[in-house]
């Protein structure tokens, strides 16, 4: 359903440059300045930033819709094998529970344990505004409640966005001396989580949850915009350090 509101949007955009395409030749092709006034110089500077600004959103417009294929294309991938543990990327609390899609995420984590693919769970969550527990102390609760013993529980509290999830997660990965790791979130936030793990120089796998809370077609859409921008955004300022970078969550 999403890669067709995709291939939708790449018609609709086609549609849309070729119009302003026309729009823009048929301006270009006039033999006399806007602003006689102002003399063919500025007339011709004018068109040169027109050409400019036509160009970048151009390479802009391609560069999200390839981003945007290649989000979707990898959430299709399941990559779960044995591994020594599995970060759950945090994903907020309501009041003491997990919200919905965290609760997901938790759910398919504590099936990894229980199948013996991963023998730890590195929950990750740091502090909402004004909470004086954290998101990863309430998913520990949560699990510990399904069955899953203390000590195959390790948190992280420290995390506000997914690159300080992996982060975090890493240095937890380091004490245990564990080598191996599935992420675990929906799938559509996978291809940014095991980019930032790659980056990160941990050996990860994507483990998508089976299941996910965008259920809806408009959901599902919103969700892949929003993960199109964060992933562009991460993928231009990613060597920036993490408190200067305010658009990759």
């Amino acid at each position: 359903m999403i890669i067709s509101a995709v291939y939708t949007g790449i018609i609709i955009l086609i549609n849309i440059r070729q119009q302003k395409y026309l729009t823009l030749k048929a301006l270009l092709s006039l033999k006399y300045p806007l602003h006689p006034s102002r003399g063919t110089n500025s007339f011709m500077k004018y068109r040169y930033i027109i050409r400019i600004a036509a160009g970048i959103i151009l390479i802009m417009a391609t560069v999200f819709i390839h981003n945007a294929i290649a989000i979707y294309q990898f959430s299709q991938q399941n990559q779960t094998r044995v591994a020594d543990c599995a970060i759950v990327a945090g994903a907020g609390v309501s009041g003491k529970t997990p919200s919905p899609v965290f609760q997901a995420r938790l759910d398919h984590a504590i099936w990894l344990y229980q199948q013996h693919i991963v023998r730890a769970l590195v929950l990750t969550g740091g502090y909402g505004a004004g909470a004086t527990v954290s998101d990863a102390a309430i998913a520990r609760q949560y699990v510990l409640e399904k069955g899953i013993p203390a000590k195959a529980i390790f948190i992280e509290e420290r995390s506000t966005v997914t690159r300080e999830n992996i982060r975090y997660a890493k240095q937890i990965l380091r004490q245990q001396q564990w080598r191996t790791a599935l992420l675990v979130s929906d799938p559509l936030h996978m291809l940014r989580l095991k980019t930032i793990a790659q980056d990160n120089g941990i050996d990860s796998r994507s483990s998508p949850t089976r299941s996910t809370r965008y259920k809806s077609w408009w959901a599902q859409t919103r969700f892949l915009l929003r993960e199109t921008f964060y992933y562009s955004g991460y993928r231009l300022l990613r060597y920036m350090p993490v408190q200067n970078n305010s658009i990759t969550p």
